[in-house]
């Protein structure tokens, strides 16, 4: 369910965007089972408001540098709620994972 979360959250700050620059101010390695994760941490500042967030998803190597200014997309009434239009992991996460879903729907509506 998360992943469906996950996909519809990324479709609509797409809808409902506002565009903005950012300041990747350091990257942080986490450790999960598998292995460090690194994750990119964001300052962006809108209509004079700071704000320094994590971006929820990890890579298994620094995508981007400590001072990098990438474009990020943020909710219109949500400003924390961020996506980074680039990201090619989340964007293979969520058709992953709505490709098993349409998959598993197909496939119990043939047997059941």
């Amino acid at each position: 369910m998360l992943p469906l979360i996950s996909f519809i959250n990324s479709w609509q700050i797409k809808k409902n965007k506002i565009e903005v620059d950012a300041i990747v101010v350091r990257t942080d390695r986490i450790w999960k089972e598998e292995g460090y994760s690194f994750f990119p941490v964001l300052k962006y500042e809108i209509s004079g408001e700071q704000f320094e967030k994590r971006y929820t998803t990890g890579s298994i190597k620094p995508t981007y540098s400590d001072g990098e200014i990438v474009t990020i997309f943020c909710h219109k009434k949500n400003y924390k709620r961020i996506l980074l239009p680039n990201d090619k992991t989340a964007q293979f996460i969520n058709i992953l994972f709505l490709t098993l879903g349409l998959l598993a729907i197909t496939i119990a509506t043939i047997v059941g």
